[in-house]
């Protein structure tokens, strides 16, 4: 009994400090454990200023100025990619169209060097120039953008294919001209565009100068050196409207680099509007580009010329004559690859 008054004598004191203690945790709590049923969401806060940092960097992918991007641009001879007589298996068949086999051959070429620009000769009608083009779209190659034209040739024809837009088109397909007292034609006219490349201006022409096969009325070393002149009197109009115009001439020209023909293709060497061209090389150090079967002969006739203003832009070390293990099937001729940076 003396226990039990003397625990409710001291109850008040002791219930007290209890309740103290209770009211002093409940208040920590509140200050340290937000209430979320109330809570509500700040206002964003303004964002800090930006700190401009003077170290130096490299560009990101899409800061790299788009003149900086590579050209590649391809020439190529594709050995009659149009309808013909041929023979097939022994037997002559009229307008048969280039084989299969062959065209599956140069597709994969092309395709494999993936060119922005393509620059051809020897083919023959709009419609193989479209199938030309849709071809290497279903590889893999989209060159969307077109130029055909011809000359007197009723068979062999020049075409353009682009990934990038052409901005102008100054083909010529006639001119006349009198050799010995002989009026002649302009066989396969001259190819003339000018291509946007990311805001840069570059006009490719494209040219197919007489063969070396003989004709009864004409010596086909002069006409195709009255063409070359011809072409000569094209670039001079060029240059004297833009002097430093970003010129590329490109082709089959039937002749070698210190013939009269290129002479007067590249014009006077000591004139800026002079045409250098360019050298180039296989991986073996052979630049021959033409195989004809008939003399069994190797030759360089095909060739890239550029205008003194275009020049620098030439990657010599990655430009080059491409040599793949099906260039005899796919056509005569070996391709060219200019780079342009």
């Amino acid at each position: 009994m003396a226990l039990a008054a003397n625990f409710f004598k001291r109850a008040p004191r002791f219930f007290g400090a209890l309740f103290l203690a209770w009211f002093f945790t409940l208040s920590c709590e509140k200050n340290h454990t937000p209430d979320w049923q109330a809570e509500k969401i700040p206002p964003p806060a303004a964002p800090a200023p930006a700190q401009v940092s003077t170290a130096a960097r490299a560009p990101a992918a899409d800061e790299i100025p788009a003149r900086d991007v590579p050209l590649r641009f391809l020439v190529y001879n594709l050995q009659n990619y149009l309808r013909m007589e041929r023979e097939v298996n022994g037997v002559l068949i009229p307008n048969a169209p280039k084989p299969e086999a062959s065209i599956s051959a140069m597709v994969d070429i092309i395709v494999g060097l993936n060119p922005d620009v393509l620059g051809v000769a020897e083919i023959g009608s709009l419609d193989d120039a479209h199938d030309l083009r849709r071809r290497l779209a279903d590889a893999g190659l989209a060159l969307p953008n077109i130029e055909y034209t011809h000359g007197s040739d009723p068979v062999r024809r020049l075409a353009l294919f682009s990934r990038f837009p052409i901005t102008a088109r100054n083909s010529v397909k006639t001119a006349d001209f009198r050799i010995a007292g002989r009026r002649a034609s302009l066989l396969r006219g001259f190819l003339d565009v000018t291509i946007d490349h990311h805001g840069s201006a570059i006009r490719f022409i494209g040219v197919h100068l007489k063969s070396k096969r003989e004709v009864e009325e004409l010596d086909q070393k002069l006409l195709r050196h009255a063409e070359a002149r011809l072409l000569r009197e094209h670039l001079d109009a060029i240059f004297l409207v833009n002097p430093t115009a970003a010129l590329l001439v490109y082709g089959d020209f039937n002749d070698t680099r210190q013939s009269p023909t290129l002479r007067a293709i590249q014009g006077n060497p000591h004139s800026p509007t002079f045409l250098d061209t360019v050298n180039l090389k296989d991986s073996r150090g052979q630049s021959w580009t033409h195989y004809w079967a008939a003399e069994d002969t190797y030759s360089r006739i095909d060739f890239i010329c550029v205008s003194r203003s275009l020049a620098p832009s030439v990657d010599r070390a990655a430009s080059t004559i491409p040599h793949p293990k099906a260039w005899r099937r796919a056509s005569d001729h070996r391709p060219l690859l200019l780079i342009l940076r």
